[in-house]
């Protein structure tokens, strides 16, 4: 963890160096061992010559280093399930990358005519000597290389269907990575469709899910029915906002949107702005940027507004044409779906939305999910681990890409995974996972992703 995290840096280079140490030096004594078998050369005098080379060619072998995941990508291998299935190809190609920069390197600094005349030899049989070192070194680097990098997700299963992970019909809402549309699709990966096809940034699913209010291009806010020829500009603006901070009413009539220190209510019938109400106390946090921790209508009034704020609530009854403070109780809050959860260790990491909380329960289940650096999916039943969903590529194995957020789905042990443009259906109980879409920043139509799940009867936090 400490290289994931890549918290101690001289600690990250002095293993580099005790390992790179002793590699390097093997590799001179092969090469020379070479030498000498291929033309009588002395050891003594080869094995510094080589080994100078070979210091240079590592020194360029970093810079390789630094592309390494540049030519993974341009190969397809994008996606912790590419990883799993087409590592080997991509590591052949970098092993060849490798070969090609040593034999490059070490041959303009061997195949010099002052270093020629001290081995007694040609340019040209320099030449060949070096590619034939480098081909017998290789033989022993290349496995090593392989295995030392290649991904193991800790024996994690990859399939090539989620039909074979779970037959669970939760409904999935996210944003596509091409064109940032909003799509649905379940677990299975069934029934997928695109439900707004317009760019999306944030997003709330109405709970009957045939209505959205999202951030579309820049901040602008919008709502979108099905079957709606164009969406419908609720307010432009240039503020960053999370989706805690606008919601839809039950009636889907309604639209309303916290800015700064004021409430906003859109009536979608008349298609104008009907009323505003200043905010009480402090902003979220106690001087953030974000207005509210949680903006939502009332569950069983949908003329009912109500705004969670520092640990207290602030509610307002509204009219045709204005928006006034009422005492109505919290009982129960609108069933639309969204990320709406407080707490999570990591909050503000997106501006588009609230991210899900790191530590989840689900039964005997929980769950914890490392965003960053070393990123991963970790379930444990009872306090006892059972799988770790984490892309262990490459030597300081940086979990990418891979998960960094998750939800416990409704059938017990699935759990849905996203990160680094994906989305994935894991089964923690088989540890057996598939790559579910291409595409991020997912919400789930299960009661996690409704602001009622974070309050009870009172109004009062249950988490």
């Amino acid at each position: 963890m400490i290289l994931a995290n890549g918290i101690n840096l001289p600690l990250v280079l002095l293993l580099g160096l005790v390992t790179i140490g002793p590699l390097t030096l093997f590799v001179a004594a092969v090469e020379s061992l070479a030498f000498r078998g291929l033309y009588r050369s002395r050891l003594r005098v080869t094995f510094g010559l080589v080994l100078v080379a070979n210091i240079l060619s590592t020194v360029a072998g970093l810079m390789v280093y630094a592309f390494q995941d540049l030519v993974l990508h341009e190969m397809g291998i994008r996606s912790a399930a590419d990883f799993a299935h087409h590592y080997l190809n991509g590591a052949l190609v970098l092993i060849g990358l490798y070969l090609l920069v040593s034999v490059l390197v070490e041959g303009l600094y061997l195949a010099r005519r002052k270093v020629a005349e001290r081995l007694g030899l040609g340019r040209g049989d320099l030449w060949k000597g070096i590619a034939a070192a480098n081909v017998l070194s290789y033989t022993f680097m290349g496995p090593i290389f392989y295995f030392s990098t290649r991904p193991t997700f800790h024996g994690l299963e990859f399939v090539d269907s989620p039909a074979a992970v779970t037959d669970c019909t939760d409904a999935i809402y996210f944003i596509g990575s091409e064109d940032r549309h909003l799509f649905r699709i379940r677990p299975d990966g069934t029934g997928r469709e695109e439900v707004v096809p317009h760019e999306v940034r944030a997003f709330v699913v109405s709970q009957d899910q045939t209505a959205f209010v999202y951030r579309g291009p820049g901040n602008d806010l919008w709502f979108f029915r099905q079957g709606d020829a164009r969406p419908r500009r609720i307010w432009k603006t240039d503020e960053r906002f999370h989706t805690s901070e606008f919601d839809l009413s039950a009636d889907a009539s309604r639209v309303a949107f916290a800015s700064t220190s004021e409430v906003f209510v859109y009536d979608l019938s008349v298609g104008r702005i009907v009323g505003r109400s200043g905010l009480t106390g402090d902003g979220w946090g106690g001087g953030s940027s974000h207005s509210v921790d949680l903006l939502a209508w009332d569950g069983d009034d949908p003329d009912v507004l109500h705004c969670y704020r520092s640990g207290g609530w602030q509610s307002w009854r509204v009219s045709e044409d204005s928006v006034a403070a009422t005492a109505a109780p919290v009982r129960r809050l609108v069933g639309n779906y969204r990320r709406c959860m407080p707490g999570s260790s990591w909050g503000g990491r997106h501006d588009w939305g609230v991210p899900l909380p790191s530590a989840q329960d689900h039964g005997e289940l929980s769950l914890f999910s490392v965003p960053g650096l070393g990123k991963s999916v970790r379930v444990y039943r009872n306090g006892m681990p059972v799988i770790v969903f984490h892309n262990d590529y490459g030597l300081l194995n940086m979990g990418s890409p891979g998960p960094s957020e998750a939800c416990f789905l409704s059938e017990p042990g699935m759990v849905l995974c996203g990160g680094s443009d994906r989305l994935y259906v894991l089964d923690a109980l088989k540890k057996r996972v598939a790559e579910l879409a291409q595409g991020d920043e997912f919400v789930a139509a299960i009661p996690e992703f409704q602001a009622s799940a974070w309050f009870d009867g009172e109004g009062k936090r249950k988490r």
